[in-house]
């Protein structure tokens, strides 16, 4: 089946090979749509019966692309970005802290991962701060449920995205509601807290269920992203569009130290390059990873900028392989900007 590549530019709307002239003042668009299209097809082929979605924005001209760009795909652990750029608004706007104090009770504890959880009851007492960083520097479940909680639930992060005009990105559950419904689990229990304890309740469940679940996961609108608003929300933050010049750096400077996912869009860069990014799993189940991806600002020695977010849903091929397509979509997408 071959997929949609399409470009949105301040021109408009282009599909296919067609393309229409940009405005006056604008630069030219740098990739050709229909080229990338077949080149992106082709890894899409080797990926199937898998899919993958792909978005894509030159920072310098604003010319978007995406591969499956509009349809929807799980937004797993991409939920910290929008959950710690919702928060850092509500700093910029003097309602919220950074050194207000949280206590963590049973009632708050997330599944893995979640040092703070593991931590529990040793230690209960945290910061904003501290939450904020813990998000994103371990990938924290319970430290981006408290957050979440604190400014209003889903629904105050998703709306704060409509109010910035990044339609396409939706936030609907806690991580400890999300988490067990996907693998066909009761609901999280703080004696579940770790890794060891939620896997062991994890394969305690049927492996039919557990399949049917997360094939359910895969269709279900709740907590998606669409590429296309994966490299809109990126594109913005990196314009200083969403927070203040002071959490803008913030959050960047966290995803810049970001370390997982070395083999998917880091390894397609070339030398003198940096990526600020994020990677996103969805727990594997046999035979089936539900849901792989890698969103970043790839920035080029030469001062250039792409904003890339790349998905891959329901593959059986092996972690390896699947962070290898990844790492050729961002190679492909580079050599194209070299052409």
């Amino acid at each position: 089946m071959h997929r949609r590549l399409f470009l949105i530019s301040a021109a408009g709307l282009m599909t296919g090979c067609r393309a229409e002239p940009p405005m006056a003042g604008q630069l030219d668009p740098l990739f050709d749509p229909a080229r990338l299209s077949s080149r992106l097809q082709a890894l899409a082929d080797r990926a199937a019966p898998a899919v993958l979605w792909i978005g894509l924005l030159d920072g310098q001209t604003g010319q978007l692309l995406g591969f499956n760009g509009d349809r929807p795909f799980p937004l797993q652990d991409l939920s910290r970005l929008a959950i710690v750029a919702a928060v850092l608004a509500e700093v910029d706007a003097g309602k919220l802290a950074l050194d207000e104090p949280v206590l963590v009770r049973d009632i708050d504890l997330s599944p893995p991962p979640s040092p703070v959880a593991e931590a529990w009851p040793g230690r209960t007492a945290y910061t904003i701060g501290d939450l904020v960083d813990r998000t994103l520097s371990t990938a924290d479940n319970t430290a981006a449920d408290l957050l979440m909680k604190r400014i209003g639930g889903p629904g105050a992060v998703s709306a704060w995205l409509e109010l910035k005009d990044i339609s396409g990105l939706h936030l609907d559950r806690y991580a400890r509601q999300r988490e067990p419904e996907i693998n066909a689990m009761a609901s999280f229990r703080s004696d579940w807290r770790g890794e060891a304890a939620f896997e062991r309740q994890r394969l305690a469940v049927e492996p039919k269920d557990r399949s049917a679940a997360l094939q359910a996961y895969l269709t279900d609108g709740r907590d998606t992203v669409t590429p296309l608003a994966a490299v809109r929300f990126l594109d913005a933050l990196r314009a200083g569009q969403l927070l203040s010049p002071a959490s803008t750096g913030k959050l960047l400077g966290l995803m810049a130290l970001h370390r997982p996912g070395g083999d998917r869009l880091a390894a397609a860069l070339p030398a003198g390059s940096t990526l600020t990014h994020q990677t996103g799993n969805v727990r594997p189940d046999p035979g089936m990873a539900a849901a792989t991806s890698d969103i970043g600002i790839i920035s080029l020695l030469d001062g250039r900028q792409f904003v890339v977010a790349t998905f891959l849903g329901a593959s059986s091929a092996s972690d390896q392989v699947r962070s290898a397509l990844i790492t050729e979509v961002g190679r492909t997408i580079l050599a194209e900007a070299r052409a």
